[in-house]
């Protein structure tokens, strides 16, 4: 839907709904290269709505759009024609792009007063949706609102479009609850972090901002690849408030002279000239850099966190002489004062902290460049310190601190608070200009989102210093609701839950299943509780950091002797601790028969009511290894250097003659233009589900399904899932198919002509042919792949005994209803829920009514 650039207008809409909704980062070479096409296509418009949108969006892009394209609205007075002043959606769009202004662009200057006047005129007479998006603008533009905020906040406003996408609705509102279970889990590793530091009880006086001072970090940047860099700067920022406290609020000259000179010798040798509650705080900052610099040592980027220590030794020093001031009750000059507290704003060194864990290639000269105080760095410090002074003026001056800007100005201009704040907003105003002329002119070999990362920072300010209030400090109902809003309460998916008769391919047997009441009056829950620790549930919880799996991952952690890195953030993270390169080794499959038992022990807790049991799993898995070493599916040689795992495992190796012969293992590629369906079933009793996934000829997950089965014994239930595969691809436009299934005794069914009519009413000749080789997920899948139907028995992981059967099917192009993300139309939807695998998410849980599956990547 990116690609279609032959109305350049309309890809400018989706292009800005995709960003409001949060998105973008899933389609950021699409969307580069329109925006470039369009900016060399040089694209004309006659309407100030289209005009305003294409100029904000490149330039956001960094193409630089000239001013004077807004020239032609103006009249001969040089002002806004009249006939613009009832357009509701050109005023709007017009209000958001004069924020792109740069100095000297006083059309923009005019373009603001008069889009700005214009809304607040109309704002009465306008419909519920467009009245909804201007209130919003006009408290925080677009440009400068973070984008978790601006993402939670366009998703309802977007619902109530007259003509609304539903399909990218849906998408964009499962992205944000799956990200959003990331940062739930990022928020509970630091906030465990930070219980064990314990600062805030040795330092009373500080303040505990930790959740505040990640919101903070989120605004920055949300995106999932970006983990690890948001807990890195998290602990940064909450260190570094720490040390503003202690240079703002409590120490004395003298002690603050110690521990200037401290910070910059950086020697643990000194740290006891210091008094007690100043060790406490640089030992946290030491260790913490110690630990930056040992994780970035395996990427060869611990070179950054000497810079960091650079810009702390640089915070310390301007903090000490604003002590010196305060202390002195001095009042320096606007300009001299600004000379150490841009410095003290700490946008310098929170610039250097966000780029500290990012897994980019980050070259030396980039951090030179960034801690040499450029100018975009000056700027977005010094709109930061202004903002803060005016926000924080009257609670910081009710002790003794600091003169504020606000202080000198009036001391030095001899005016009121007033109108020395106005003054202030003006000179904010400015800066912003020049920010926007850095971000348009900097170097032009700097990556855009490494200066993203600094407006993003610049536009935090805008919320938290929102209404001239220091809601960070003083942790205001705003900051709590907002937080709320972004890091705990989910976005609702409304959609309908069918009940079909069993005769129904994707039918359901509800008189055998426990739904929740959300999921009966909702039909679908994104997150759900732990049934252990009743934690919100997402798949690092159930799979690596829930209570269960951590006593299950410690035992064979340690029999195997594998080096634990901690809370682990990410599933990939701890499979890729126990991956090693050897193939067929023991290390490659216990995960995954750890992670299918917490699996199917999570689903009977949840389904059967039968009580998660970490030695069960353990017990579990231990007899699954004993059964295929029996069988002489793993071999002696599979224990290469860990010997003395296997005999804790139970397992004693003899001088025992195998007879066996060499299997080749792998997955077989389509050949190109051909698309692959890998599909498998389960039955139990009276019960069956199904389930597979679409591979092109690279090998990269397309779609992946699964879901419930009206199968009443296995070879049906196998039809079942080749049915519903074939039917997916063929409604999604993939014609040319190989499907590849483990069932001997359906490729007898077939081979005997008894589904032959279903066949042939889809138009498929099936043609077999053999292929000599063991297919085992954990061995040669480089996916892990596990589903399990809400209140069924769960089958163990099976091992197929039989050559894999290929059926290599040509079908002309059957027109179907199913497109995009999400669909809940067409006849192979219904029930299921069809994912398209954009590919860069590690991790997915979804949990549909009818249907949960875990998808991770493991190599």
């Amino acid at each position: 839907m990116l690609i279609d650039t032959t109305d350049p207008l309309h890809s400018l809409e989706l292009i800005n709904r995709i960003q409001c909704l949060g998105v973008a980062y899933h389609f950021e070479k699409e969307i580069e290269k329109i925006l470039l096409k369009i900016y060399e296509t040089n694209v004309g418009y006659d309407d100030l709505y289209a005009v305003a949108l294409h100029f904000r969006l490149l330039r956001q892009q960094r193409y630089h759009i000239s001013s004077d394209v807004f020239s032609k609205f103006l009249d001969k007075k040089r002002e806004f024609i009249s006939c613009l002043n009832n357009d509701v959606k050109a005023l709007l769009s017009l209000y958001e792009a004069s924020h792109l202004s740069m100095p000297g662009e006083e059309i923009l200057d005019k373009a603001l007063e008069f889009s700005k006047i214009q809304l607040k005129t109309l704002a009465s007479n306008m419909d519920p949706y467009l009245s909804e998006m201007v209130s919003s603008s006009l408290a925080i533009p677009l440009v400068r609102r973070g984008n978790r905020l601006k993402a939670k906040h366009y998703l309802s406003i977007f619902e109530k479009e007259s003509i609304c996408n539903e399909t990218l609705l849906n998408f964009a509102k499962l992205d944000f609850n799956i990200l959003q279970a990331t940062h739930q889990e990022e928020a509970r590793s630091l906030s465990i972090w930070w219980k064990d530091l314990n600062l805030t009880k040795s330092l009373p006086f500080t303040r505990d901002r930790l959740i505040e001072g990640y919101f903070w970090t989120l605004l920055v940047y949300f995106e999932p690849h970006y983990s690890r860099a948001r807990l890195m700067m998290t602990k940064i920022f909450s260190l570094i408030s720490i040390l503003d406290d202690i240079y703002d609020a409590y120490g004395t000259v003298e002690e603050l002279q110690l521990l200037t000179d401290v910070i910059e010798s950086w020697q643990l040798e000194n740290v006891g000239k210091l008094p007690q509650y100043m060790q406490h705080e640089f030992l946290a900052s030491y260790s913490n850099f110690k630990e930056f610099e040992n994780k970035l040592e395996q990427e060869q980027y611990s070179f950054r966190v000497h810079y960091l220590k650079e810009e702390e030794k640089k915070m310390a020093k301007a903090y000490f002489q604003e002590a010196i001031w305060a202390n002195d009750g001095y009042v320096p000059k606007l300009k001299d004062y600004l000379g150490v507290s841009i410095i003290t704003a700490g946008y310098g060194y929170l610039a250097c902290a966000s780029y500290i864990g990012m897994q980019d290639e980050i070259s030396k000269e980039f951090f030179d460049w960034v801690t040499s105080m450029p100018q975009i760095i000056k700027s977005a410090n010094f709109i930061t310190r202004l903002a803060n002074d005016i926000g924080s003026n009257e609670f910081e001056q009710k002790r003794k601190h600091v003169a504020s800007a606000v202080q000198c100005y009036v001391m030095e201009y001899r005016c009121s608070n007033e109108e020395a704040r106005n003054k202030l907003m003006e000179m904010v105003e400015e800066e912003w200009k020049i920010l926007n002329r850095e971000f348009m002119f900097s170097k032009k070999n700097i990556p855009i989102h490494l200066l993203w990362t600094i407006i993003n920072l610049t536009n935090a300010i805008e919320f938290v210093y929102k209404d001239a209030q220091d809601n960070y400090t003083e942790s205001t109902k705003s900051m709590k609701d907002n937080i709320i809003d972004v890091l705990i309460e989910p976005v609702q998916i409304h959609m309908d839950v069918k009940v079909i008769n069993r005769g129904d391919f994707e039918g359901r047997r509800t008189s055998k299943r426990k739904l929740d009441s959300k999921l009966l009056k909702k039909g679908l829950v994104i997150v759900s509780k732990c049934q252990c620790c009743y934690h919100f549930e997402n798949i690092n919880h159930v799979f690596i950091n829930g209570p269960i799996a951590i006593k299950v991952w410690n035992y064979f952690d340690n029999i195997f002797k594998v080096m634990v890195d901690g809370y682990y953030a990410s599933f990939t993270t701890k499979i890729r601790d126990w991956i090693i390169p050897i193939k067929e080794h023991i290390r490659n499959i216990i995960p995954v028969f750890i992670c299918w038992y917490l699996w199917a022990s999570r689903n009977d807790s949840k389904h059967n009511n039968i009580r998660m049991d970490a030695m069960n799993i353990i017990s579990k898995v231990k007899n699954k290894v004993i059964q295929l070493y029996n069988a002489n599916l793993i071999k002696p040689i599979s224990f290469k250097n860990h010997y003395n795992a296997a005999t804790a495992l139970g397992l004693v190796f003899s001088n025992r003659t195998i007879q066996s012969r060499e299997k080749l293992i792998y997955w077989k590629r389509p050949v190109i233009g051909y698309f692959k369906l890998n599909t498998d079933s389960s039955y139990n009793s009276d019960t069956a589900g199904c389930g597979g996934i679409i591979r092109d000829h690279n090998g990269k997950i397309v779609v992946a399904f699964a879901g419930p089965s009206s199968g009443t014994n296995v070879i049906t239930a196998e039809i079942d899932s080749l049915n519903f595969g074939v039917k997916l691809c063929l409604s999604l436009g993939y014609i040319n198919i190989w499907v590849e299934v483990d069932a001997l005794l359906l490729f007898q069914y077939i081979n005997g002509n008894a589904v032959a009519d279903a066949l042939a009413k889809m138009g498929i000749r099936p043609y077999v042919e053999f292929w000599e080789f063991v297919f085992f997920a954990g061995l040669a899948g480089h996916w892990l792949f596990f589903s399990w139907v809400l209140g069924y028995e769960t089958n163990a992981i099976s091992i197929p005994m039989v050559n894999p059967l290929f059926l290599e099917l040509r079908a002309r192009f059957v027109q179907g209803t199913f497109r995009g993300f999400l669909s809940g139309q067409g006849d192979v939807s219904g029930n299921f829920t069809a994912w398209m695998m954009a590919g860069g998410l590690d991790e997915l849980i979804s949990i549909e009514a009818n249907v949960s599956f875990v998808l991770g990547k493991i190599y």
